[in-house]
């Protein structure tokens, strides 16, 4: 069975999340606007960082991808899924773009980012001033988000890539004996 790995990078964050989960598996991995054929496989594992709740590349892939493949689609954001209801809302958010058959055989994940404001192409500065703007007036504004505006914030750890494969084992997809990932936050 045929397992690859996509993703959809702006900063790099997504990016080097895939290309070490397919270092390490031995998969091949894709940036989708270099996409092959997919007809052939049994599972694929999605990487893309979150705007605005939702998880940017994936309506334009997922056409691509075979009924009856096993989906691991993991979202990339500040939270990293420490915000429950926001993961809740991108996983409700991700399940509208999918067929009912994908979404019998589609896993869900979340992973830590990274964030530099002074990076951010024009469109996202301004939708990051609004939602910096809504958080703090909400009174839900962290720590971790505030020193964005002004700084670099870069959460990524590739541990956090060890729940996708070990649910990849348990579905079958990777041989058991692959080892976890070492704890090294960059390429």
């Amino acid at each position: 069975m045929r397992t690859v790995v996509l993703y959809h990078s702006y900063y790099g964050a997504s990016r080097s999340y895939a290309q070490a989960l397919a270092k390490k598996l031995g998969l091949e991995v894709y940036d989708i606007s270099h996409c092959p054929d997919l007809t052939d496989c049994g599972a694929v594992v999605y990487i893309g960082g979150l705007y605005a709740g939702r998880v940017a590349g994936w309506r334009q892939v997922r056409h691509k991808i075979p009924a009856e493949a096993r989906l691991y689609l993991a979202a990339v954001g500040l939270s990293g899924g420490q915000d429950a209801a926001l993961f809740q809302r991108v996983k409700e958010g991700w399940s509208k773009h999918l067929s009912a058959s994908q979404k019998e055989r589609a896993t869900f994940f979340s992973l830590p980012g990274v964030l530099e404001f002074s990076r951010l192409h024009a469109r996202h500065k301004a939708m990051m001033r609004v939602f910096y703007w809504l958080m703090a007036r909400s009174g839900k504004a962290t720590q971790t988000l505030m020193a964005s505006k002004t700084g670099r914030v870069d959460l990524r750890d590739k541990k956090a890539l060890l729940p996708v494969i070990t649910q990849m084992k348990k579905d079958g997809v990777l041989p058991q004996e692959k080892a976890p990932l070492d704890g090294d936050k960059r390429e």
